[in-house]
């Protein structure tokens, strides 16, 4: 299976920012500097945390696509600000499910 350039910025804006940031932060939990910041965060900071990054990944997928004329450029800023919504929207419902899935866990 061949995954495309355009096909790979889809499932990066649809989501995959979310699980790209969760692998990163796993990465970066095993270096030890790190891990001592990370660890005195409390759970909510971390979510939050780990949304915001996704979320800026997530728009910069977005943004690469327009730049390199995969999808149309939003034409005003209102639909800028519907697109990036969008874009954060699919990262909530991404942190939702893993909270949901851990939720189930315990």
């Amino acid at each position: 299976m061949q995954t495309t350039l355009p096909e790979w910025l889809r499932w990066l804006v649809g989501g995959g920012a979310g699980v790209i940031t969760s692998g990163l932060v796993a990465l970066l939990a095993k270096w030890d500097k790190f891990a001592v910041l990370w660890d005195r965060l409390s759970a909510e900071v971390k979510r939050y945390a780990v949304f915001v990054v996704a979320s800026l990944l997530g728009w910069l997928g977005f943004y690469i696509q327009v730049s390199i004329g995969y999808i149309p450029r939003p034409e005003d800023p209102a639909a800028w600000l519907e697109a990036l919504f969008s874009i954060v929207v699919s990262q909530v419902v991404y942190t939702g499910a893993k909270m949901f899935q851990r939720a189930m866990r315990s």
